[in-house]
């Protein structure tokens, strides 16, 4: 993580205009209705962690100063569900916040827990 550097904003989701549906992960047609009237929407980047599991192997030399991490599914406030790396003993249940932190060209989200 050392060499990552993070930031607290740049977290997006998507919502349909059409029926307000909101998912994380950009599309270009709504996966509940198939309109195109996609709009991005800035995610405040507070939410609940959903699941949570320890990683202690890394997948690549990037993440090799990282082990062990958490791995965490979060519902954000905004009812969206983000998977993103968390401290390795946060458990379920946890109020957290992201931050986007840059990995190989790629902003991933990290999950730290409030309060």
């Amino acid at each position: 993580m050392s060499s990552a550097q993070a930031e607290s904003a740049g977290l997006e989701f998507q919502e349909c205009r059409a029926c307000r549906d909101r998912w994380y992960l950009p599309r270009s047609l709504c996966r509940s209705c198939g309109s195109d009237r996609i709009e991005n929407m800035p995610a405040g980047g507070d939410g609940v962690v959903h699941a949570a599991t320890t990683i202690h192997r890394a997948p690549g030399p990037e993440f090799a100063d990282a082990v062990p991490y958490g791995i965490v599914l979060v519902d954000l406030d905004e009812g969206v569900r983000v998977m993103g790396r968390a401290p390795p003993d946060i458990t379920i249940g946890t109020r957290v916040r992201c931050l986007m932190e840059r990995v190989v060209e790629t902003d991933l989200p990290v999950f730290t827990p409030l309060g």
